[in-house]
């Protein structure tokens, strides 16, 4: 089957009320924990982070740092770690040419990757979905700024406020499909004038749930 590239500079989908009060609210303040070494890594490794901690619902989670380098959460995370799998908002980007990746793998959708307030993906940040799910629960009048690569392979997005793929000129958006995807919300696709966004269906679907699409 050929790619399917549909670029649109607004494509909003709109979808029913996300229930968020199962996951709790976002910390008042939360601790910044960022990604400080240059290697590949697991998420749920302690000495991995600035704090001595690995990730919970009370931090502000960053993988900014340069190198390229991917940062995994698996089963292993979700059955043993738990509780590294809610943060209060998380951060993927990278200076230069490298690229800083986070990989949500094969969890499945009953313990998703949990972010209470905000998902914020800029240039050199990807964030991979593969046979899992990650959920946002921020505030329905915020935006999330998905100015990197998504990508949904067997995986889901559930939002609960506007993600903007391409939020501004010069930090366009790549949301790429392979398999199976889904995303449950409200998407933008070039939210200001003259940003760029792509959705990429490479041999396989997406289902837009919960609404209709307008163009």
């Amino acid at each position: 089957m050929k790619n399917k590239l549909i670029h649109r500079r607004s494509l909003i989908v709109c979808v029913g009320v996300l229930l968020t009060s199962a996951f709790g609210h976002p910390a008042a303040s939360a601790q910044t924990n960022s990604w400080i070494t240059s290697a590949s890594g697991k998420w749920e490794t302690a000495t991995n982070w600035s704090l001595g901690l690995a990730p919970t619902n009370a931090q502000s989670i960053y993988v900014t740092n340069s190198i390229s380098k991917i940062v995994t959460v698996d089963l292993a995370t979700a059955v043993s770690f738990p509780n590294t799998m809610t943060v209060n908002d998380l951060s993927l980007w990278s200076s230069g040419s490298s690229t800083n990746t986070l990989l949500v793998s094969n969890i499945g959708t009953n313990l998703p990757l949990t972010v209470l307030a905000s998902l914020s993906i800029s240039n050199g940040g990807v964030l991979v979905i593969s046979n899992s799910a990650v959920t946002v629960t921020g505030p329905t009048n915020t935006v999330l700024n998905l100015g990197g690569n998504v990508v949904l392979a067997n995986g889901s997005v559930v939002v609960s406020n506007v993600a903007a793929l391409g939020p501004e000129p010069g930090s366009a958006g790549l949301l790429t499909v392979n398999g199976s995807g889904s995303f449950s919300g409200y998407l933008a696709v070039g939210l200001d004038t003259n940003a760029v966004g792509n959705v990429l269906l490479s041999g396989g679907q997406l289902a837009l749930t919960n609404g209709p699409t307008a163009v």
